[in-house]
């Protein structure tokens, strides 16, 4: 009877997960319609790295809807007092004409969460320009961008105003670097901000608090279901130091992603200059010291070398707190780490150290790559 008992719980955990996955699949019927022909013919093994290019305001701006369902959004976060931390995301979710704007803000206290809030309200009450960047809701601008400032100087100022109902947020990300993006074959991503001084006001239940922090802003396009499909999931993060800042990500591709997809990327922004291209061939990443962390085992330590002509990169990082964002049924599971970095990067003869600096990365997992047990 106890083998019978839990031959029936597994199949109602394997009925359930196949009904979520039937469910998500029949919502973005359009997009797996799309992937037909790339399930025939983009299988290809040929290797080419990545292409990175100069960003211009309009590569942050709305990218518009289509005609499958697919997630945009605009990412921005600053760590602050040392281990507390800010994150705030405006996500479209749309479908041809119809969709919807998900606003969220997380404060981190000790790395920890504080306080967070989640607003969805309908796309339509939303004006998002497909020129700059720029949001607003029932005419109340929720992120701006100093276009101004961008014509008379070239740099990239940000405003985000957002007020929930325990959480309003008055926050100026000034641009310390040089904007740029990375397009594969389907989706995008610009890097508007790869470093930002941030500085501002949020209040948390009533009480005001003044920021004074290093910040980062970017933006996604374009992910569908054939982004699950091309990819396993991600690991991606910032390592901000007095010089420099390096954007990094490691990618885990299947056999159906196309060569404009790279498995590594790192990109070096030089402080108010320009940035450095590493290619994928001199990037070595290693992920560690698996735990159990909310249904899934997932790493806690990471290593990260680059070397390049006069560049050198060593580096390692530690979680410190790791928070699940999002349901546990949902077919993609997401964390945010808070990390502890120990390492330095050098560039010819100028060095910058990290010692147990604490800075954010994230982990994407998509249920392809993440097995049928809790």
């Amino acid at each position: 009877m106890e083998i019978l008992f839990i031959l029936h719980i597994r199949y109602k955990l394997i009925m359930k997960k196949i009904l979520i996955i039937s469910v998500f699949f029949l919502l973005m019927n359009s997009a797996i319609c799309n992937a037909f022909p790339f399930f025939i013919f983009q299988t290809s093994s040929k290797h080419s790295d990545y292409i990175i290019e100069d960003a211009t305001p309009k590569d942050d701006a709305f990218h518009g809807i289509n005609n499958k369902y697919c997630l945009e959004w605009w990412y921005f976060d600053v760590v602050f007092n040392e281990n507390h931390g800010i994150h705030i995301g405006l996500m479209v979710n749309s479908f041809m004409s119809w969709g919807f704007v998900r606003e969220m803000i997380n404060i981190y206290n000790n790395t920890n969460v504080e306080e967070k809030e989640t607003r969805f309200r309908p796309l339509n009450q939303y004006e998002i320009s497909e020129e700059v960047p720029e949001i607003l809701h029932n005419y109340e601008k929720l992120m701006e961008f100093d276009y101004d400032e961008y014509i008379s100087s070239g740099n990239w100022n940000y405003t985000l105003t957002l007020e929930m109902e325990k959480i309003k947020v008055d926050l100026k990300f000034i641009g310390k670097s040089k904007p740029f993006k990375y397009e594969t074959e389907g989706e995008g991503w610009t890097v508007a901000q790869p470093k930002a001084e941030v500085e501002g006001i949020i209040t948390i239940n009533g009480e005001e608090l003044i920021i004074d922090g290093t910040g980062y802003h970017d933006h996604n396009w374009n992910f569908s279901v054939e982004t699950g499909i091309k990819g396993k999931g991600w690991y991606w993060g910032k390592l901000a130091s007095q010089n420099y800042s390096l954007t990094w990500s490691k990618i885990e591709k299947t056999r159906f992603a196309d060569d404009t997809i790279s498995e590594k990327i790192g990109i070096l922004s030089i402080t108010n200059k320009d940035y450095i291209k590493i290619d994928s061939k001199n990037i070595t990443f290693a992920e560690y010291d698996y735990e159990y962390h909310d249904g899934r085992f997932i790493p806690t330590k990471f290593k990260l070398h680059a070397i390049q002509d006069n560049l050198e990169i060593n580096v390692s990082f530690t979680a410190v707190s790791i928070q699940r964002i999002g349901l546990k049924i949902l077919p993609l599971h997401y964390w945010r780490y808070f990390i502890s970095i120990t390492g330095n990067i050098k560039l010819g003869e100028n060095i910058d150290y990290f010692e147990d600096d604490i800075q954010i990365m994230e982990c994407m997992k998509f249920l392809n790559n993440i097995g049928w047990g809790y």
